[in-house]
């Protein structure tokens, strides 16, 4: 098996649109019939499932909220001049499932806006270092470095590494239209890719 692979944090955003995009390439093109797959996973899903929250990532999707008036402003900065973690935290649930459900659904818009038709996965995962891995891609310099890091401390041979596209901003919490952007940017580039991986393969 030839599997490529794509990183993202939470295996949520971006990086499955980007498995589906190289699943449906991979079958159109026939590339299946020499073993090659695509996958996806994310740097932090296990601490996500743990409940594990870093204060400064809470932080930030306080303020994002703020911003998209999702709370009021006013409630949040109490609650941190209060120091009332308790609250905080309940307001960083309510934020984040909502932007949870607006990225479902701008994420089935893109794949219908987009013709992509592999389903998406529907349980995130946790990268691991495997051997089948032919290439893997995050989707932003931090992922590239946890893989890095995750296959130099492994018993295998790293696989080609390195960020899919500069470009590909985390869309979570932001906009349709960057959901769009980034959806029309990975079906351009993705193929460009594989197509390069696979031929490097053949020369060898």
């Amino acid at each position: 098996m030839k599997v490529i692979e794509f990183v993202c944090t939470a295996n949520h955003g971006r990086s499955p649109i980007a498995e589906a995009i190289a699943i449906d390439y991979i079958t159109g093109s026939r590339l299946h019939e020499y073993e090659y797959r695509a996958a996806s996973s994310g740097i932090n899903v296990k601490n996500i499932r743990a409940g594990v929250t870093r204060m400064d990532a809470v932080k930030r999707i306080l303020e994002m909220g703020k911003q998209r008036m999702i709370i009021n402003p006013a409630e949040i900065d109490r609650a941190l001049r209060d120091g009332n973690t308790a609250l905080l935290m309940e307001f960083y649930r309510m934020i984040s499932k909502t932007f949870a459900r607006e990225e479902e659904q701008w994420r089935d818009e893109a794949f219908y806006y987009f013709d992509i038709r592999t389903q998406l996965k529907e349980t995130p995962e946790q990268i691991r270092a495997l051997d089948d891995r032919i290439a893997v891609f995050g989707m932003e310099e931090r992922h590239k470095r946890f893989v890095e890091d995750l296959y130099e401390k492994s018993d295998f041979e790293a696989p080609r590494i390195e960020v899919l596209d500069t470009g590909l901003e985390n869309p979570y919490g932001k906009t349709k239209e960057l959901y769009f952007e980034n959806t029309a940017r990975m079906t351009e580039i993705i193929p460009e890719k594989i197509d390069e991986i696979a031929g490097e393969e053949l020369l060898r």
